[in-house]
């Protein structure tokens, strides 16, 4: 990955993870010019690279699409994953997915956790917190039921930079250990 490229990629997730953060949202704007940058880049370094940039795209949403499909995730979470898999190509991929989850799954803990302790409170006892809601739970709401609040809402952005971050790391470590 040339250096532009990947000042590019850190900074369309930088921008998409500042928006998760603040509305759980992220703009189709960062992803689709995300991904037409990666594959622009991708393309000027011949069609073996735009092959394996256009399956990166494939293999980052494939990854996330059952979650997204079981409600675990929203959409623009996916389309995020296949925006940075425009950009690392197929092998970078497989290694960010995996650091994407191992991320998520600290992320998921931690909210969970912190919904526990707005549910129990220090004393240990359930108190209601104002985040509470007073309608029914519904049928099969894990968070609902076990704890009396909303539904969690993870910015999996969040986990998604820090993945790809990983995989980059652990690519230039390697990198500089072969020279």
């Amino acid at each position: 990955m040339i250096p532009m490229e990947l000042v590019m990629l850190i900074s369309l997730l930088i921008c998409a993870t500042c928006t998760d953060l603040a509305g759980r949202k992220i703009p189709n704007l960062i992803v689709v010019s995300g991904f037409l940058i990666g594959t622009a880049f991708a393309a000027l370094q011949g069609r073996h690279v735009l092959l394996s940039s256009l399956g990166g795209c494939i293999l980052g949403m494939a990854f996330l699409l059952p979650f997204y499909a079981a409600r675990g995730m929203a959409a623009g979470d996916v389309k995020l994953m296949g925006m940075a898999g425009a950009f690392l190509g197929v092998p970078v991929t497989v290694t960010a997915v995996v650091y994407v989850f191992a991320a998520g799954g600290v992320l998921a803990i931690g909210g969970w956790a912190m919904r526990w302790l707005q549910a129990y409170g220090a004393s240990g006892g359930f108190t209601r917190s104002r985040s509470c809601k007073a309608s029914a739970p519904a049928a099969g709401d894990f968070n609902t039921l076990a704890y009396g609040v909303a539904p969690m809402r993870l910015p999996y952005a969040v986990a998604i930079t820090v993945g790809v971050g990983m995989a980059l790391f652990t690519r230039c470590q390697g990198c500089m250990a072969a020279a």
